[in-house]
């Protein structure tokens, strides 16, 4: 089913779903929707199908700007395939109709779900978009494919894959997305039979300042680094220097910037974490500490043998060319000539905010402190010197802003 089509619906038609099914992965996890009553699938009953759903739903309590432009850098760059996401406000009258359906449908279905529906339902009901997503069907899960026999080997030499993972990385880093790559979680990466990716939980990571502080307060959120004074006692540097290099360069960024809801939430906020902008620019670091390590891991728990050296070297070689043509793509919109696709992105970036509002992670001016760090790596420069000119960008650009 389009998603088009469902985005159209009254409230009424939402009552024509004769199934919502809670998957079982995740603190949160996503809705399978389906519109026929439970049947024979095949083997098994169409409601254990995820495939087979007619579309799929997710909460989100942030902007829903943020997904959008997030599909958009994600097929620029990395040329995904895109689930072709629709976002219903929660307190619309479809949205409201959507949550009233939902608690009819928790009072279904064995004590497993019922349960895992007590566990979700706080997100839907205070969520303040539902992202309506296309089912993604005859695809393969990264996370799936490695816990087979002989399957991680299969991957790493599939050349092209391997090239296809390197662009996702490039794609990811740009929008701040570490919740499939830089914090490795294989359960993110899905591609089709063409060994395209395809994007699924995709979301800007671009942490708004204010937002990243009060987080940090919290011990939420964006890692600010420990700052000392002359009194010995320590708290958080809650400055520009602290917010660049750490929520945006270096490995310890912590995640997401929370929301005001979410700060004042009973539920305990998922808050996913951002990509290191330095993991980019040293990805074979990343490979060997990240990638490798942690596949050989689940491989060990999965009683699996690890590939051979020469598979492992294989498999990086590809993944370092894709890698390459990303930052080309990345070359080419970000900062192509006479500036069309920078302008482009930039008029892309504010249609999305008027539609659907800002949010905690959908900020202009740390996507620019993102972009900034890039361009002065491509152009050679080392990683402290990169820092120095994005701070010193930032406190110009905060204190204009009278955010400092």
């Amino acid at each position: 089913m389009k998603t088009s089509d469902v985005a159209k619906w009254k409230g009424k038609d939402w009552w024509n779903v004769k199934g919502l099914i809670p998957s079982g992965g995740g603190a949160v996890g996503v809705l399978f929707a389906y519109m026929k009553m439970d049947s024979t699938y095949g083997n098994k009953s169409l409601y254990s199908s995820p495939s087979a759903a007619d579309f799929v739903i997710k909460p989100t309590q942030d902007t829903a700007a943020s997904t959008k432009f997030a599909e958009s850098m994600l097929k620029k760059i990395g040329g995904l395939l895109t689930p072709h996401t629709r976002p219903i406000e929660r307190m619309s009258e479809p949205g409201s109709a959507l949550v009233n359906v939902i608690r009819e449908q928790m009072k279904k279905g064995d004590q497993g779900r019922r349960d895992r529906w007590q566990k979700v339902f706080p997100y839907y009901n205070t969520a303040k978009y539902f992202l309506i997503m296309e089912t993604q069907a005859a695809i393969t899960e990264f996370g799936d494919r490695e816990r087979e026999s002989g399957g991680m080997e299969e991957m790493l030499q599939d050349e092209k894959l391997m090239a296809n993972l390197g662009r996702l990385f490039v794609a990811d880093a740009m929008i701040g997305n570490g919740d499939r790559l830089s914090n490795l979680n294989s359960g993110n990466i899905l591609f089709n039979s063409n060994r395209q990716m395809v994007a699924i939980d995709s979301e800007t990571i671009l942490q708004e300042y204010t937002a990243a502080c009060r987080g940090a307060e919290k011990g939420l959120g964006t890692a600010f680094p420990e700052d000392y004074s002359d009194s010995g006692k320590s708290g958080r540097d809650l400055s520009p220097k602290g917010f660049v290099t750490n929520a945006i360069v270096g490995r310890n960024t912590g995640g997401m910037a929370p929301t005001a809801q979410q700060l004042t939430s009973a539920t305990t906020p998922v808050l996913a974490p951002s990509f290191a902008m330095e993991n980019l620019f040293d990805p074979a670091a990343w490979w060997k500490r990240e990638f490798r390590v942690g596949i050989e891991a689940r491989l060990l728990q999965c009683k699996i043998p690890t590939p051979s050296e020469s598979t492992w070297e294989k498999g990086r070689q590809a993944f370092f060319d894709g890698v390459e043509l990303g930052m080309r793509e990345v070359d080419s919109i970000l900062f192509g000539r006479f500036r069309i696709s920078w302008l482009a992105t930039k008029v892309k970036f504010r249609f999305l905010l008027g539609k659907y509002g800002g949010g905690a992670n959908y900020d202009w001016t740390t996507f620019k402190i993102r972009r900034l760090y890039y361009k002065h790596r491509r152009a050679g420069l080392d990683d402290q010197t990169a820092i120095k000119r994005s701070v010193e960008y930032a406190d110009k650009k905060l204190r204009h802003l009278h955010i400092v």
